[in-house]
């Protein structure tokens, strides 16, 4: 097999639920369109529904492509973008576009605009500009390099970061090695949660960032494992789901009280 074909296969592996189906970017799949059409019909709902049957209160990340929320008032709105765009390889001009008609959309769709925004994939060198000269986000989610808020100042501008993680992130049950079975995916989260519970009293809280996707998680199987995690977390004591805006909002609110240094 060459070097290109082997690429191409790869990218298949990671971008495909059909590994063998080796895909052309150059022109449309229909069938790989329907994997993003489950987000408007069977699992679009299903890890959403879990989580507040079991729970009351969601975090959703989404490009604004297929929303429905209907009377859900307990979900978040995490921005994502508009389409799936690269925005490390786009122009600013059109970052800036995208970002305009993405929170116009959301608020057609919705009736309320986000309040954190995290990049597909990997943000450019002007996001963070661009969050800050839109003025109208609470926070932003884009670094990936703490467990605890924290502030930092762009020209001026006093910026609440809320980090994010691709740790704990259902992406895994399609790269190797990754999750060949829900109990993977329970288990890793488990693991993650009883580690930061048990140091807790020495560390203080933390946040755990566990990331899952409707067209993924939506599958019955695979809702099974979040089943799991979140019957997980109900009944361990010091351990409760919380939408990135609480966690902004409470930060915002007592980060004077929080030792980094614990």
């Amino acid at each position: 097999m060459s070097h290109h074909c082997f690429s191409i296969f790869r990218q298949a592996l990671v971008h495909h639920e059909d590994p063998w189906l080796i895909l052309r970017f150059d022109v449309r799949s229909l069938q790989r369109a329907t994997h993003h059409s489950a987000l408007a019909r069977v699992a679009n709902t299903e890890p959403l529904r879990t989580g507040l049957r079991e729970h009351r209160s969601a975090q959703r990340g989404s490009v604004p492509i297929g929303i429905s929320l209907d009377d859900s008032k307990d979900v978040h709105l995490l921005g994502h973008g508009l389409r799936w765009s690269e925005y490390s390889t786009v122009e600013r001009a059109d970052e800036e576009r995208q970002l305009h008609d993405a929170i116009a959309l959301y608020r057609k769709l919705t009736g309320q605009r986000p309040l954190g925004w995290n990049c597909r994939s990997f943000p450019s060198v002007n996001t963070r500009d661009l969050i800050v000269k839109e003025g109208g986000f609470l926070y932003y989610s884009d670094p990936c390099n703490d467990d605890l808020p924290y502030f930092i100042d762009h020209d001026g501008t006093r910026l609440l970061v809320v980090p994010y993680s691709k740790t704990l992130n259902d992406s895994r049950y399609l790269i190797a090695p990754g999750y060949s079975n829900p109990r993977d995916f329970a288990e890793d989260c488990r693991s993650a949660i009883d580690y930061m519970i048990s140091e807790a009293e020495e560390t203080g809280g933390r946040m755990l960032t566990i990331g899952v996707h409707a067209r993924w998680m939506g599958q019955p199987n695979r809702a099974s494992g979040l089943r799991d995690v979140i019957e997980h977390v109900q009944k361990t004591p010091g351990a409760a789901f919380m939408r990135r805006e609480d966690i902004a909002r409470h930060w915002l609110d007592n980060h004077e009280t929080f030792n980094r240094d614990a």
